[in-house]
């Protein structure tokens, strides 16, 4: 009798005491995920994406994704596309590559 007490009153202390180990929402971690998405959030639009499409960008970023790119803004950079200046450079750096080819190396002489 007095075994089959003491298994009872363990199981109930391991069923009260269990399910917190198990908890996994914290908030302070939450409130600073919502700050890093916020900054990252901030910083997408700075550079020019519309308000919409960085709330999207940030969604899909995990918590150490938003934690890694809040903790230096600058990160956040535009690639993928060319301005008209790169446009514009590489176009005379191809015309005098041309002009070089013209002039130099198909002269007969």
């Amino acid at each position: 009798m007095r075994l089959t007490g003491l298994a009872l009153a363990t199981v109930a202390l391991c069923v009260m005491i269990a399910p917190p180990a198990w908890a996994d929402v914290i908030p302070s971690r939450q409130a600073d995920s919502d700050a890093d998405a916020g900054r990252v959030q901030d910083r997408l639009v700075e550079v020019g994406v519309s308000p919409v499409r960085a709330a999207d960008l940030t969604a899909a970023l995990t918590a150490d994704e938003l934690a890694f790119f809040a903790k230096d803004p600058q990160s956040v950079q535009v690639v993928g596309g060319l301005w008209l200046e790169e446009w514009t450079t590489g176009l005379v750096f191809l015309g005098g590559v041309a002009a070089a080819y013209v002039l130099y190396v198909s002269d007969p002489n």
